[in-house]
């Protein structure tokens, strides 16, 4: 039996490492190789990821306290509350879950405490009810 040899070319092929720049030698190994060496592979990739690394914790805490502020009205009983009265609360009102634009209001949720905003009101603060089954769904 036979084994076919496919010629391959390096068309397209980076010749020096994406991460630092050095010549990549290709005498042993892959022939499309794009990094020098696994050091340089980790370094550039988690280059890549590290920007949202930066921004998830930051939007992640302003969603903790919103939700603790929004979890404090809805126990208290509270429906409806001024915009300029949640923002001196600590409200972060650009950071939500879920958004919903109508007409006259925007609905929108944090997790699973679902309020509508006009201009100057926030209303309708609630809970929403949804079973484990309607989560996994989702």
């Amino acid at each position: 039996m036979k084994i076919e040899q496919k010629e391959y070319t390096l068309q397209g092929i980076p010749d020096r490492c994406l991460c630092c720049g050095t010549v990549i030698k290709y005498s042993d190994g892959r022939k499309d190789r794009k990094f020098c060496c696994q050091d340089c592979k980790n370094t550039y990739h988690n280059r890549l990821r590290g920007k949202i690394h930066d921004v998830k914790p930051y939007v992640d805490r302003i969603l903790v306290r919103n939700y603790n502020i929004m979890d404090v009205l809805v126990k208290t009983g509270v429906s409806q509350i001024s915009v300029s009265q949640l923002v001196a609360l600590g409200f972060n009102s650009a950071i939500c879950t879920s958004f919903n634009r109508t007409r006259s209001f925007s609905e929108l949720s944090i997790y699973d405490i679902s309020y509508r905003v006009s201009e100057n009101r926030v209303f309708n603060i609630r809970r929403l009810s949804l079973t484990l089954q309607q989560l996994k769904q989702l």
